[in-house]
Order: C-alpha cells, then structure tokens, then sequence
C-alpha cells in the first residue's frame, strides 16, 4: 500500500471506518529495550549494581582503543546511567557522522529510547490514537477503545478498556483534564473518571453521539467538537450550537487571552472570546483553508499542525503567518506538536519525530533511520521526569528520555 492511500485513510472520515487498515508494518532496523527483550529496562530506574557504585576506573579513564568500549563496559556491568554518561562523551559523538554511525545509532537506542507495545500494557493493539500525563501517570487510547493508565515510577500499567476490536467505532480521540479527575472522548461519548472514589461515569446529556473528536473546560464552560455536526456549547440553559465555526470541528484548545481556539477540517483556525461573543480569523494564508490537527501556544501565538499543508505559526500580535520550514518538518501530515517551554516537537505521519530549538537554531529527527520502530506517530505527551512520550500507529508508546542526544 502506498504512503498516500495510507494517508487518505486516516481521514477525518475514513479513518473511523478503516481502522483495521492502520497498522503499521515496519521494523526496527536497531533494537529497542521492551517487554519481550531480557535487556528491557524500565524508564527512570537504574538496574542494580553489586557494588553499589556507578563509576569505574574503565569508564572515568579515556579509551584510546575504542571510543565506546566505557560504554560497553558501563552497560555489560549494569550501569546504565554511567553507560549514558559515556555514550555523552565528545569522542562517541564524533561517531555519529563517521563509519560507525550505525553503531553509534544502536547505543543511542539502547540507551535513551523505551518501547511499551499492547503486550507490555495490556492493550489489544499498538495504535495510539491518544496520551495525556497526568502528574507522574501516563494515559494512553487506541483507535480500537483502548484505554490504560501507566504509572511510570512503577512501570505499572491499569488497563480500563483492552480495546478489543467490535462493529462500534469507539476510538479514544482525547483525553483530556476536568475538575477531579479526567474525560475520555470517544467517538460516540464522554466517558468521565473521578480520581476521588475510583469511578466511571458516562455523559448521557449529549447533543451529538457520534463522530466527537474534542471536548474543553474553559472558565467552567464545556465545548464539544464534531464532526458534522459542528461546535456545541453547555451552559446554563443546555447545549447550545456556535454556527459561526462551520460543521467539521476538529480540536479545541486554550488561547493565551482565554480566549477558545477552534481547529476545523476546512476552515482552519478559528479564535473565540466567550466573554465578548465575538470571532478572530487569522490573515489570509493557506492556513485558512488547511485541515487543523493540532494547536500549540508559543511565544505571541499559535503553532498549528494540519493534515498535508505542513505547519504554521499564527503571531497574534502581529498578524503574520509565518510557514515553518517544510524540509525541518519532514512530513507534511502533522498530527501532533507540543512544547517543553525550550523546544517543539512534532509528531509526523511518515517522518517520524521532530524538533526545533530556537535556543540551538536548528531542526533535529528521530526517524526509522535513526532506529526507531516507525516514522508514523500520532500523538505526543511529556514525563514527569522531562522526557518524551510518542504514540505511533502499529507500534504502541515510544519513550525518550529527557538526555538523549538528538
């Protein structure tokens, strides 16, 4: 199949009918510690050492054999932590570019990068469709309807729905915070967990049952995104529709004023003040006819990702549209941004994993090519610990540790 029927199936509309056809089916050229590997390593925690220590004279000392041999021998004792500090070193990173680039690429998988595939999980199956951090717990949905809560200090996983596969579409689109505890949205539904007291509820009050993809609590008001059927509003008095943002609405998202960001599949980018009743539309740029899968605050604006246009900076003060550099994104389909307050990254369907930092000026890649075990991912969350989180399509959740080299 080729990358662009792919890409016409995960569609806003075909993607919920043809979720079997989502799987992706590469490899890892460079293995990656997981569950199925005797070398698996649980994220944040260092293994044990007889000794207790995590310094030898091998790998304080400045091997003229063989750059990476304090890094070998760091990992062979258990080490890991001084295996990373190695792996740090001027004289391994000179490899990255040389003969043994490949070699160089292998450590740097072993060392910084975690697979948590649906066997690891629980999970039936390893298409992420959703993640959202919660304090030092890592929630992860599947376009089947999975759902699992990960507690990434323990490295335990609590599945609340396996996501087995069924005639219903009941893909996770967000997860997203509310008042004591979270929401799930689901194709047809909201599902709502209340940390207090460890339960379930299901909103029955619904204007729309079907093809939901976002929902917001803004200042104690909640919006709810369709497809088809538009923005609704809840307040007082019951839903109420907002015409003015059309009928395909495909994200919802805080605005730096308080503002309502509105992402849609064909008008773009759509800005709210609740308060005032009163629209924003960005200056005339492709930006206003793009599909909007995701909306970032950063600096005076808004980093907006779409479905085959690539990404956009939206300055509000100024009024500029600005298009990011095609080539640093990778892959025109951006289906996910987030920021560390230092640099973005991007979830790309077909160039794997990329970051800016303005700080540095530059573009950086992780890539089936640089050993990861796919280029497509989804959706993008950070750790407690200053790490990355990535779900992919085929190949569950992918975690980089807050020191790996880019």
């Amino acid at each position: 199949m080729s990358r662009q029927m792919r890409k016409t199936q995960i569609s806003q509309f075909s993607v919920l009918l043809l979720i079997g056809g989502l799987v992706a089916c590469t490899h890892s050229p460079i293995p990656l510690p997981d569950s199925h590997s005797s070398e698996s390593l649980p994220v944040n925690q260092t293994p044990s050492h007889s000794s207790g220590q995590d310094s030898s004279p091998q790998e304080q000392s400045d091997s003229s054999r063989d750059p990476l041999q304090a890094v070998k021998q760091a990992w062979e004792e258990g080490r890991k932590e001084g295996a990373q500090r190695a792996f740090l070193r001027p004289e391994v990173e000179i490899l990255r570019h040389g003969k043994r680039a490949e070699e160089w690429r292998f450590w740097r998988g072993r060392l910084f990068l975690t697979l948590r595939d649906g066997a690891w999980s629980g999970l039936l199956g390893d298409n992420v469709s959703a993640l959202y951090q919660d304090g030092d717990d890592l929630w992860v949905g599947t376009w089947t309807g999975g759902l699992c809560r990960i507690s990434l200090p323990f490295q335990h996983s609590t599945v609340f729905d396996p996501g087995a596969p069924s005639l219903a579409v009941r893909t996770v689109q967000r997860i997203r915070p509310i008042k004591e505890g979270l929401v799930v949205v689901r194709y047809g539904g909201l599902d709502y967990y209340r940390k207090r007291g460890d339960f379930w509820l299901q909103e029955q009050d619904l204007p729309v049952t079907e093809r939901l993809q976002d929902v917001l609590d803004l200042n104690g008001v909640l919006y709810l995104a369709s497809l088809g059927d538009g923005l609704w509003e809840k307040g007082s008095q019951g839903w109420t529709r907002l015409v003015e943002a059309g009928a395909f609405v495909t994200r919802l998202e805080k605005g730096l004023d308080g503002s309502l960001l509105i992402g849609t599949m064909e008008d773009g980018v759509l800005k709210y003040d609740p308060h005032h009743q009163e629209w924003e539309f960005p200056p005339s740029s492709p930006l206003q006819n793009a599909n909007i899968t995701s909306i970032q605050q950063w600096k005076d604006g808004y980093v907006v990702g779409t479905r085959g246009d690539g990404v956009f900076y939206w300055n509000v003060l100024s009024q500029t549209i600005l298009s990011l550099n095609p080539e640093g994104i990778g892959d025109p389909w951006v289906l996910d941004i987030m920021s560390d307050g230092e640099a973005l990254y991007m979830a790309t369907f077909g160039g794997g994993i990329r970051r800016w930092h303005e700080g540095e000026g530059k573009w950086s890649s992780l890539s089936l090519e640089d050993g990861l075990p796919t280029n497509d991912f989804t959706a993008l969350a950070s750790s407690w610990d200053g790490g990355l989180w990535a779900g992919s399509l085929g190949r569950g959740v992918l975690g980089l540790e807050k020191n790996i080299p880019w």
